[in-house]
Order: C-alpha cells, then sequence, then structure tokens
C-alpha cells in the first residue's frame, strides 16, 4: 500500500519534470472547440482510463494542473472541470493496482483480474455520468459554474480593496 502511494507521488513528480504534463496538455488543445459537456465527458473519459493503470494519487497530480490551465484557455470556470476530473480519478475500480483498496481485494486471493476488470469498467462508466450529471447540476447551482470567474484570469489584476480610513 505504501509503494503504490509513493509511487504515486513519484510518477507524477517524473512527469512534471520530464515535461510530459506539459505534452499532455498540448495534446488536450483539440477539446477546446467541443461543446463544454463533450469536452468534460472526454477529459473524464481520459482520466477514469489512465486512473486505471496508474494510481489515483499519481492521475490527480497530473492532469489536476494540466486541467486547470486547460479551463483557463478554453474561458470556462476551472472548477467546472476539475471537481470532475478529480473526482474521477477515484473511480479506478478495474485493475488491483489502481488504489490500495483494489490491491487490498486482489492480494486476499478471492478476486482475479478478470473478476475485477468488467465489473470496474461498468462501475467507472456509471461513475462518469453521474459525475457530469451532479456537475451539470447540483455543481452548477453551488459554484457558479456557469460563469468564467474574475480569478481565473491569467495575468489579472488581484482585486483593489477599499481604502479604510483608521483615524477616526
Amino acid at each position: 500500500v505504501l509503494l503504490l502511494l509513493g509511487g504515486g507521488f513519484a510518477l507524477a513528480d517524473a512527469c512534471l519534470v520530464s515535461g510530459l504534463s506539459a505534452k499532455l496538455g498540448e495534446h488536450l488543445e483539440w477539446l477546446e472547440p467541443l461543446p463544454l459537456t463533450i469536452a468534460l465527458l472526454m477529459l473524464m473519459l481520459i482520466t477514469a482510463a489512465v486512473t486505471s493503470v496508474a494510481s489515483n494519487v499519481a492521475t490527480a497530480s497530473i492532469f489536476v494542473p494540466v486541467v486547470a490551465t486547460l479551463a483557463q484557455s478554453m474561458e470556462v470556470h476551472p472548477l467546472y472541470l476539475l471537481i470532475p476530473v478529480t473526482l474521477t480519478t477515484s473511480l479506478a475500480f478495474v485493475l488491483p493496482v489502481s488504489t490500495p483498496p483494489n490491491a487490498l481485494a486482489f492480494a486476499s486471493g478471492r478476486l482475479t483480474v478478470v473478476d475485477m476488470a468488467p465489473l470496474g469498467f461498468a462501475l467507472g462508466l456509471v461513475g462518469v455520468a453521474l459525475v457530469i450529471l451532479a456537475t451539470n447540476t447540483t455543481g452548477t447551482l453551488f459554484f457558479g459554474l456557469g460563469e468564467f470567474p474574475a480569478w481565473a484570469i491569467p495575468n489579472a489584476e488581484p482585486a483593489r480593496q477599499p481604502d479604510v480610513d483608521t483615524h477616526h
């Protein structure tokens, strides 16, 4: 279990240092002209595929900065993409390597990869559908995801605080 977590952090750092994260961002630019929900679905499916073969810690560490930058370039509320992508990294049910609980269940000897893969794939698809539904309903309602916030504008001037007269 510790090796899975430590390995996940090491993999994420290696992707950052090697420039793989930047390359990943460049290769996701094709999502920009797509309708927003389709782009979100594609991001979530890519994330679900990666988190099936890598730890969810590594997947989140790799994808979160890339998706944040993508959201800014698309002028979409960053949380509209970041919340679902982050939640999708937890939909790792396909292989034992995906999460420590999967590894523990597999190590019991009662499950094989053939047992885990089809059910894990189906659970992942159901999870993706539910996260998209939640994002477009309650997520939009609670977090105001329909607007591009001023704080997400690259190189924007910080909001000026009003002067307070403290001499009274």
